[in-house]
């Protein structure tokens, strides 16, 4: 209500007022005095605040009269004056008036301007509620026009647009000042009800206004926009956009870039969908698709790849094409895994077809480029697609396809079992299942696997498409046999091998001679080994085998008593040096003494003595050497070579056969003394061991030639291995426990024996009675039994049954997983062990029981000297390297971890290859080498696609890569595709919750912009 209005009204219902009481004599009226003219005087000039605080002065006057109309008057004018002047109790002063007066012809104005009072302060409701209780048609037509309008306003704000559209038209078409906003909010409310035509009309009528007109170009940009008025959104955008604020910028540059975008103005489009992404932050998905086609387009395609991905989240059509697109634009930018994954997904969604179907192409395009799926059978995915779409006009192009993806599967077995579905195999497809099935044999043959391998070699022989191929299976066929010991079969298959005609043109043709030729030397065949030996020393470049076919040769001539030839064999090994050099002296120096000469055979001992101290064969050579000097009867020589033996090598086995051979000397030259003192040295250090007895027998026979045969009997009372008395007794009750034994009767021998020892506890049979329980109790399957009577063996000082003690002890309580306790064992036999092999064995139990026991240090110790030991097996290394690497890795020693784990993921195809793959990417990740890291995940997907748990881990370490770079998206697929495929629940669990902890990150970053805003 204007200002003039309120005048004009507030003297009408003074007039009415004083002329419909005028005659009346009561209290009610009275001359108005001068004070109250002059409140009314200053009330119709608007000086509301003077005209307030004199109406205030009057009621002080007047005091409680409330049937004083110039009270009621004055109340109601103080009441006007202090809406006008904005006092902080005005709506109170208006709340009393109405209840002190509720008959008074005040109230329709009073509701009026409580309504106003309520409306300024936004309060809607109450608004609506006062309005409710005024007649407007006791209001002034100006007062009618805002009534109307307030009302409208606060329906729109409460949300009932139909009613606030009613009240605005009865307005809108007045000359009230209200008229324009009327107008205003109408149109706004048509537009928010999507009657674009009602509203631009209106709106039209605006744009020009001065009050308006910065407000009304942007609803003309969005009615023109849904009205599909492209020209019109992007002339009026492009004039409105530069006065435009920053929060109503960006929104409007998406508008005019969609408008381009739908006009194919693709360059155009780009322009302004960059000042969209610059000043909007939260733009929806179908934006973000078409951000992402522009940018395609424009050959954007690293720009354009997080548009599309915003645009994936929609599962329709668009979510399908922006899938379609991700894959190329990761493909663009060399990013074929991604591209992989985004066109599978494209294909999977359905929605369009032509595009479903080039996104499967693709798919299988870069899956054959990439080398494997490792969450999804694609082969599968392409023969459903060619099982169900054999009209598509890609057929053909999918069966092509198909064979590619079987050559290139990593995952042989599963791709071998889908072409074995397949009732008629093209020749194409057989050439893919013979390659299929030649490269699964390979794999399993390098994880050691030879009966799986023989199996696979053997299916790779069912088709010849590939005559290199067949050729070559024909070889690993044999091998698989000979590693399995079948030397008669392996043979049939290295000749079938040898007669095609192509096999000479291998690496392998020489190889074929060197293993016949060890077959024939295994089944005793010594000249068939001999002439193939000689065949594969013409042909190899391999030194090693070269010099090993040599020593067979010349070990093959040896056998045969040729042993000219067999010298001249073992010089051409002795020549070549390195390894096996110790052998071929000491079987050269047979040769010498077979011929009987034995000053050569002397001299060659003494060379590998002097130049190969730690030869398993030292001591034997030493021994050797002795008793070729007792042969030509040199007995000091003899002497002092075995004197050097228990010298230089005390716990050798040769040591007690030495110090036996030197008593026997002593007694042979009467020189008692000595030989007393000899024996006596054996039987103390020996006890219970063949050389004791022997030497026990032989002091009882110097004591007898000396006639004092009561010292015998005192020392030999004193022994704890032998019973002087009952003698008989004692060797009958132990033989019935023994042949029982070598009858097999183990439960028999078992009681029997046990009878024994518990009659003659001090029995000469003891110790072999032990032995023999122990081996019952290991044929019996009872190693914990067994185990107490072979450490009952290692309670004696070594004897011939302390190896097969330790031995047997180290692996049973290996195979218990009593770590700690093989690994004693295994370092005891490691001190006594004679031959490489027994050497071999001690090292790598050592290591594994170390390592298993969390011994890192000790593990570590043992992998070393492994490594430096000849002829080590190459599960042996391959398991040295790994342990190396973990415990390197334990130690943080990250760059001696990653070298070690190289050498095992190179040596191996099998499990401790996976995980020496998994460690070198997580150490690649620690070290920040993001991009190394992400590689070696993949080829540990594609190297190793049967061991599955440590693929998966390796996805999850990739999420983590993912999510370094800042790119949450792909860390959020990587983790989805480990939940729905890894069949494992522990990391899928761990998948699950980094995923979780990515998408709570991602929530509190939009709550935390949007609160911003």
């Amino acid at each position: 209500m204007n200002r003039k209005s309120l005048i004009i009204a507030t003297i009408a219902v003074f007039i009415f007022n004083m002329t419909s009481v005028f005659a009346q004599t009561s209290d009610y009226y009275s001359e108005p005095s001068l004070s109250y003219k002059k409140a009314i005087e200053l009330f119709s000039q608007k000086a509301y605040g003077p005209a307030g605080k004199l109406f205030e002065k009057l009621i002080d006057e007047y005091g409680d009269k409330k049937e004083n109309l110039f009270v009621e008057d004055a109340l109601f004018f103080k009441f006007v004056c202090a809406v006008n002047t904005k006092e902080g109790d005005a709506l109170q002063q208006g709340e009393r008036f109405v209840k002190r007066y509720p008959q008074s012809v005040h109230l329709p104005s009073v509701y009026f301007y409580m309504g106003k009072l309520y409306f300024d302060r936004r309060k809607y409701r109450q608004t609506l509620q006062v309005y409710g209780k005024v007649d407007p048609g006791k209001l002034s037509y100006d007062e009618r026009a805002e009534y109307y309008y307030i009302k409208g306003y606060c329906y729109l704000k409460t949300n009932k647009p139909g009613k606030a559209l009613s009240y605005f038209k009865r307005v809108m078409n007045t000359d009230s000042p209200y008229a324009l906003p009327a107008k205003y909010y109408y149109a706004h409310v048509q537009y928010l009800r999507k009657n674009f035509d009602e509203a631009l009309k209106i709106f039209e009528q605006l744009k020009d206004n001065r009050k308006f007109k910065r407000y009304i170009p942007e609803y003309l940009v969005h009615i023109y926009y849904e009205k599909k008025q492209y020209d019109k959104v992007i002339s009026e955008g492009e004039n409105y956009i530069k006065n435009a604020s920053s929060k109503t910028k960006g929104e409007i540059a998406g508008l005019i870039a969609n408008s381009y975008y739908e006009l194919k103005d693709y360059d155009k489009a780009l322009e302004y969908y960059n000042i969209y992404e610059r000043y909007s932050r939260n733009i929806p998905p179908e934006d973000n698709y078409k951000i992402g086609v522009v940018k395609y387009k424009a050959g954007l395609y690293r720009d354009a790849i997080g548009n599309f991905e915003k645009a994936t989240a929609l599962e329709n059509e668009i979510g399908q094409t922006a899938w379609y697109y991700l894959g190329f634009c990761y493909l663009n930018t060399g990013q074929d895994k991604f591209s992989r994954d985004a066109f599978l997904k494209a294909y999977r969604m359905g929605g369009n077809r032509e595009i479903s179907d080039d996104a499967l192409i693709n798919y299988i395009k870069t899956t054959v480029k990439t080398g494997g799926d490792p969450y999804n059978d694609e082969i599968a995915i392409l023969e459903d697609f060619i099982k169900n779409h054999k009209s598509s006009p890609r057929i053909n192009e999918a069966y092509d396809l198909l064979a590619k993806l079987f050559i290139s599967s990593k995952d042989y077995n599963k791709a071998l079992k889908s072409l074995e579905k397949i009732s008629a195999l093209s020749p194409q497809l057989k050439k893919v299942y013979q390659q299929l099935a030649y490269n699964k044999a390979l794999e399993l043959y390098k994880r050691s696997d030879f009966e799986e391998a023989g199996k696979l070699f053997t299916k790779a022989l069912k088709y010849s498409a590939n005559p290199q191929i067949y050729t070559l299976s024909l070889y690993w066929k044999g091998d698989v046999l000979y590693r399995l010991g079948k030397y008669k079969e392996a043979e049939v298959w290295y000749k079938k091998f040898l007669k095609r005609k192509n096999a000479v043109h291998t690496k392998y043709y020489p190889v074929a001679f060197y293993n016949l030729g060890y077959i024939a030397y295994h089944q005793k065949k010594y000249n068939d080994a001999i002439n193939y030996f000689l065949k594969f020393v013409k042909m190899s470049k391999d030194d090693k085998l070269t010099k090993d076919a040599l020593l067979r040769i010349a070990d093959s001539y040896f056998i045969t008593k040729n042993f000219d030839k067999a010298i001249v064999y073992y010089d051409k090994v002795i020549k070549k040096g390195g390894g096996n050099v110790d052998y071929a002296l000491y079987q050269k120096a047979s040769c010498y003494g077979a011929k009987g000469n034995f000053k050569e055979k002397i001299s060659t001992l003494n060379t590998l003595v002097r130049n190969y101290g730690n030869s398993n064969l030292y001591s034997s050579a030493l021994f050797e050497i002795g008793s070729t000097y007792l042969v030509i009867d040199d007995r000091r020589h003899a002497i002092s070579s075995f004197n050097r033996i228990v010298r230089k090598k005390p716990n050798s086995s040769f040591a007690k056969k030495a110090l036996m051979k030197t008593g026997l000397l002593y007694y042979g030259n009467n020189q008692y003394d000595k030989a007393i003192k000899t024996f006596k040295e054996i039987i103390k250090k020996y006890p219970a061991s063949p050389e004791a007895t022997e030497a026990l027998n032989s002091l009882k026979n110097i004591y007898t030639d000396m006639g004092k045969v009561d010292e015998y009997i005192a020392f030999a009372r004193k022994l704890n291995f032998v019973q002087v008395s009952k003698s008989e007794e004692d060797s009958l009750t132990f033989v019935a426990g023994e042949n029982m034994f070598l009858d097999n009767k183990c439960a028999n021998s078992i009681q029997a024996l046990k009878k024994y020892i518990t009659k003659f506890p001090k029995g000469g049979f003891v110790l072999k009675s032990y032995y023999y329980i122990a081996r019952c109790y290991e044929n019996l399957k009872t190693p914990d039994s067994a185990l107490v009577y072979y450490n009952k063996i290692l309670d004696f000082p070594d004897n011939q049954y302390t190896l097969k003690a330790l031995l047997t002890s180290a692996r049973l309580d290996f195979d218990k997983k009593n770590f700690e306790e093989s690994y004693d064992y295994y370092s005891k036999l490691l001190d006594l062990a004679e031959t490489n092999k027994l050497k071999l064995e001690a090292l790598d139990g050592m290591m594994r029981s170390a390592f298993y026991s969390g011994k890192y240090k000790k593990a570590s110790n043992a992998a070393k000297e492994l490594l430096k030991t000849d002829n080590v097996d190459e599960g042996e290394i391959v398991f040295a390297h790994y342990v190396l690497g973990k415990t390197y890795y334990a130690n943080n020693d990250l760059k001696e971890a990653e070298r070690e784990f190289g050498i095992t993921d190179k040596l191996t195809s099998g499990e401790k290859g996976a995980e020496a793959k998994y460690y070198i990417a997580e150490i690649e990740f620690k070290n920040k080498n993001l991009d190394a890291a992400e590689k070696t995940v993949y080829e540990l997907s594609d190297n190793y696609p049967d061991f599955t748990y440590w693929v998966a881990k390796g996805f999850i370490l990739l999420s983590d890569v993912y999510l370094e770079r800042s790119n949450s998206f792909q860390a959020e697929q990587t983790l989805k595709s480990i939940i729905d495929n890894y069949e494992g629940n522990d990391l899928k669990k761990i998948a699950q919750e980094k995923l979780d902890k990515i998408k709570s990150q991602k929530l509190k970053i939009n709550e935390n912009e949007n609160g911003n805003e």
